[in-house]
């Protein structure tokens, strides 16, 4: 269960799966979101990059604050 602390709408999203564990420095993050296959570009805060690889990172304030997010908690 990931709890996220927004003023507005509280909730918990239930994470079924987690990969591992990385610290990043802040010279290595791009505002630059990375292309996906999961067609969540939307929800994107832009991705943590090293070497050939890039973490995407998940704005948890623009998926709270979606109207699909709404709906679907309805």
């Amino acid at each position: 269960m990931l709890v996220v602390n927004h003023r507005e709408i509280p909730a918990g999203l239930l994470v079924d799966e987690v990969l591992g564990f990385r610290r990043f420095a802040e010279g290595e993050f791009s505002g630059d979101a990375p292309p996906t296959v999961a067609r969540c570009e939307r929800y994107l805060a832009g991705a943590f990059r090293r070497a050939h690889e890039q973490w995407p990172v998940l704005s948890l304030r623009s998926i709270l604050e979606s109207p699909a997010f709404a709906e679907a908690a309805a």
